[in-house]
């Protein structure tokens, strides 16, 4: 799998309080990544919109079904090699009427602790970014 970075938005990472009609646990990042993902023999790539230390939302034209466990490979600024972990698709957006694109949310299932902190700093260093002083 090749080496991949994440782009940061500069908007301020959502949270459960501020969409109180799902069950978001943590704070989100908006990026612009490139994920490689794994399906039994099928090999994809798709862009994930927003990170969490849960896990990450993947615009596809073909979402995957839910239940569908896949293998994610993808680059964070901080790390020196990939994250690679396995997750399961949770949810799946047909379309977004704001955004008009369709997607999945892959919850994380192993992510490592190294790769948690990594995420963990990257939402909470946009989300200081984000407030006003």
């Amino acid at each position: 799998m090749s080496r991949r970075t994440a782009t940061a938005a500069k908007a301020k990472p959502e949270t459960k309080s501020q969409s109180p009609d799902n069950t978001r646990k943590h704070g989100r990042l908006p990026v612009n990544l490139l994920i490689d993902y794994q399906v039994l023999d099928q090999f994809l790539y798709d862009y994930a919109t927003n990170i969490s230390l849960g896990g990450v939302f993947i615009r596809s034209k073909s979402p995957l079904p839910v239940g569908t466990k896949l293998r994610v490979a993808f680059s964070l600024p901080g790390l020196s090699e990939m994250v690679v972990t396995w997750g399961e698709v949770a949810h799946v957006v047909e379309e977004r009427a704001k955004e008009g694109f369709c997607g999945m949310g892959i919850r994380f299932g192993d992510l490592d602790e190294k790769s948690k902190r990594v995420i963990d700093n990257l939402v909470a260093s946009t989300d200081h970014a984000a407030k006003p002083d």
